[in-house]
């Protein structure tokens, strides 16, 4: 793009977003022909703008044209992202205080520590992989950000509160910082497979010091697809729409790892999976790693029981009620628990 149309783009921004809004107001049907709702209690109001987002016809480009805007001119994106230096983004979860987030640490140690022996009565252990924040672990590459000491504090509350309970917990920060190059994506909330599997290894390398009898009992052999392009879910909150590839951030550049697990009698059928992963889409999701990871760590197969989009207390009450645990309970559960989830709100 030449740089006179770069120049003139912000200005042409605002003439559409404004031209756009004009053209909406005079040709909003809620506006020509009343819905029938009354004015002063706020329900015409509602109507009215449910119309206009149904009958705006240049509703999407003027929102990709004020996303240009916001980052050409101020280097910023819409709420729910912090932009860093160099392409770096950040969820704003991870800076975010939420009202009671240190009670709400205080009482979720303890509903941990209530799992850990509901599932010492059936014979299995528990193991939380306690992921620290991508702000934390890339926070070079912040710029002027900061994390607010009160969020900072409620991790620490979390993991005293875990041990002082008792709980196996392992705190990952030391793994991902020992990663050659980056642990996390640039413009996705998740680590990178190289991140992953550092927190596998050590996972794994715990697990084996407490003599776990079951470690080597199938034959994992790892592999990789091909490295491609990764849209990071971040990028969501930096709309540039055509424009995308010439002034967003530089896309991640993502291999897949996977794994391929047999016993001594060849692929693993209905063999009892010695370990199951509770957690998030740090775990849930393939394009990482982790799981693969593990197997190929640990030597054994890995049942995957991690949800998406749900937080890690959900997913473990889900997996608690699920055949997965009352049928067929495992001998490990590693419960992955990344700190920013420690004291949102469900």
């Amino acid at each position: 793009m030449s740089r006179p149309l770069v120049d003139v783009l912000p200005g042409v921004a605002v003439i559409t977003v404004l031209g756009g809004g004009l053209v909406g107001l005079c040709f909003n049907e809620s506006l020509l022909v009343s819905p029938g709702k009354t004015w002063w209690n706020g329900d015409w109001g509602v109507a009215y703008e449910d119309a206009l987002d149904e009958e705006f016809l240049v509703r999407e480009p003027s929102i990709d044209l004020f996303g240009i805007v916001e980052w050409w001119l101020f280097g910023e994106g819409r709420r729910g992202v912090v932009v860093g230096e160099d392409g770096w983004l950040f969820t704003a979860e991870e800076f975010e205080l939420y009202p009671g987030a240190l009670e709400r640490a205080e009482t979720r140690a303890r509903r941990v520590a209530e799992v850990q022996t509901e599932m010492a009565k059936r014979g299995t252990a528990l193991l939380v992989a306690y992921l620290p924040s991508k702000a934390r672990v890339q926070a070079d590459h912040l710029g002027g950000h900061r994390v607010p000491a009160e969020v900072a504090a409620v991790g620490p509350r979390f993991v005293q509160g875990l041990r002082a309970a008792g709980v196996d917990v392992l705190e990952l920060e030391g793994a991902l910082e020992s990663v050659e190059g980056d642990a996390f994506l640039h413009t996705d909330t998740h680590w990178t497979p190289a991140g992953a599997r550092a927190v596998a290894a050590m996972l794994a390398e715990h697990v084996k010091e407490g003599g776990a009898d079951w470690v080597g009992g199938a034959t994992v052999t790892l592999g990789e697809g091909a490295p491609g392009p990764h849209e990071g879910d971040l990028l969501r909150y930096i709309p540039l729409g055509p424009l995308q590839a010439q002034l967003g951030p530089p896309l991640d550049t993502l291999a897949t790892p996977t794994a391929t697990v047999e016993s001594g009698g060849g692929l693993l059928g209905n063999a009892a999976i010695p370990v199951a992963v509770v957690g998030t889409s740090y775990s849930e999701d393939k394009r990482w790693g982790f799981v693969a990871g593990l197997q190929a760590e640990l030597q054994a197969d890995v049942l995957n029981a991690a949800r998406q989009g749900q937080g890690p207390f959900v997913a473990m009450d889900e997996y608690l009620a699920d055949e997965a645990w009352t049928e067929s309970p495992p001998r490990l559960v590693i419960w992955e628990i990344p700190e920013r989830y420690v004291g949102m709100e469900e």
